[in-house]
């Protein structure tokens, strides 16, 4: 089954949500915005990183599957 014009357009629209989840879970990882000393544990920066951007890739994983599941209902077509 051949997809529309529009499944691949939603499709590049979750690809693109997934790697703003990626790079932003890595950004503050990273980047330390938090100012945490230098030598703080990794473990501790990973802990301090994901609580930050918890709440925001929840939210944006639920919306790509909810849009994902609406573009790609293959009961008889899209839902839109």
């Amino acid at each position: 089954m051949a997809w529309s014009q529009h499944q691949s357009g939603v499709l590049r629209g979750m690809a693109t949500g997934a790697a703003a989840i990626f790079s932003s879970l890595a950004w503050a990882i990273r980047a330390n915005p938090f100012g945490l000393a230098d030598q703080a544990p990794l473990a501790q920066r990973l802990t301090l990183g994901l609580a930050a951007d918890l709440g925001l890739a929840l939210w944006l994983a639920g919306s790509i599957g909810f849009v994902g599941s609406a573009a790609f209902c293959f009961c008889g077509g899209s839902r839109w």
